[in-house]
């Protein structure tokens, strides 16, 4: 005789923990995996989104922390395609995904209506009432006016290499064609450097005038690299100082992610309880601002192997501060791509 197997529905923190792990594991190797030819588009909202990999049913680039996660494991598994989609979307695409190929856990939200109760009342206790019809937390209080919670949780996707069409790949999914390639002259890799940094620093001046304290002189040696938010300014080592000057653009970055947390901008500062140098929110800030220099180099194409490992050595050492809260992971991931972003258009909203 057969049974049912009761389902237990799992927490949002275990929502949580499953997404963020692969990307720890990753970090713990000193490693930055997602070093990926980046595009931009606009979301539903009409916000410029910087990302690579794309959703299957909406043609979406992801944005946060799921454009991280996917980028890393493409990369460690080579795909090509840059589609993801569930189970029943490759179905009904016309895919099978292959046996034994194994899914990715993203994030999603949903927001729902919910009422509140009021603080004070001594019977809900400002309880959380999700709406359904006219429900209220009790009927000894007034509850306060519609509001929306948001509810998270994870989903599986797979990329379209794992699975198998009848017809092939339909042609809208199908990765470009890779251009055969030829080598390169001294000559041209210089047009192609000098083209590059001309890109970079073209954001560097766009985004420069947005702050009250302004930019270093980039010919003014120095020790330091910081930006200070009572200046609004930032300084760094001039562009002489650097074996690379990938290098320059790299720290640039770094603080120009800083710059954004100012509450003229995104206004992240205001969700820190610490500035501390060690404190947790400290290397939050830190986890934030490099991850977002990775994302930037890599999308002006200004990055080093020796940067990149610098990179992954900065970050391993800011995730143990991080690794007991997956939240805190999550809330930095989400932060970094919001700082590139508003870098990305130009220091606008």
């Amino acid at each position: 005789m057969g049974f049912k197997k009761k389902f237990k529905p799992i927490t949002e923190q275990e929502h949580i923990d499953r997404v963020v792990k692969p990307i720890l594991d990753t970090m713990e190797k000193g490693q930055v995996p997602w070093h990926m030819p980046w595009e931009i588009s606009q979301n539903a909202q009409g916000t410029i989104v910087a990302g690579v990999n794309r959703s299957l049913s909406s043609g979406k680039l992801y944005e946060g922390i799921n454009s991280l996660l996917l980028s890393l494991i493409a990369n460690q598994e080579q795909y090509k395609n840059r589609y993801w989609g569930t189970y029943l979307g490759i179905k009904k695409a016309g895919g099978q995904i292959r046996k034994g190929e194994k899914g990715v856990y993203v994030l999603k939200w949903d927001f729902i209506p919910v009422v509140k109760g009021s603080d004070d009342c001594t019977k809900c206790k400002g309880a959380i009432v999700y709406v359904k019809g006219k429900t209220q937390p009790c009927n000894k209080c007034e509850s306060e006016k519609l509001r929306t919670s948001i509810k998270l949780y994870s989903s599986a996707v797979w990329n379209l290499d794992q699975a198998d069409f009848k017809d092939g790949v339909p042609e809208k999914y199908r990765p470009a064609k890779p251009k055969k390639v030829k080598k390169t002259t001294k000559a041209q890799d210089k047009a192609r450097q000098n083209k590059v940094i001309k890109e970079a620093q073209k954001i560097l001046d766009t985004y420069v005038p947005t702050l009250r304290g302004g930019f270093t002189n980039e010919n003014i040696e120095s020790n330091e690299a910081y930006y200070s938010p009572s200046r609004d300014a930032i300084v760094v080592p001039a562009k002489k100082q650097y074996p690379r000057i990938e290098s320059y653009y790299r720290v640039a970055f770094h603080e120009m992610v800083h710059s954004t947390g100012h509450k003229d901008r995104l206004n992240r500062f205001k969700e820190y309880k610490s500035h501390m140098h060690g404190s947790p929110d400290y290397s939050k800030e830190e986890f934030v601002a490099e991850i977002g220099a990775c994302v930037l180099s890599s999308f002006f194409g200004t990055e080093t192997s020796v940067d990149l490992e610098n990179s992954g050595a900065y970050l391993r050492s800011w995730k143990k501060g991080l690794a007991n809260n997956k939240k805190d992971i999550v809330f930095a991931i989400g932060q970094a791509m919001k700082a590139v972003n508003f870098i990305v258009a130009g220091g606008k909203k």
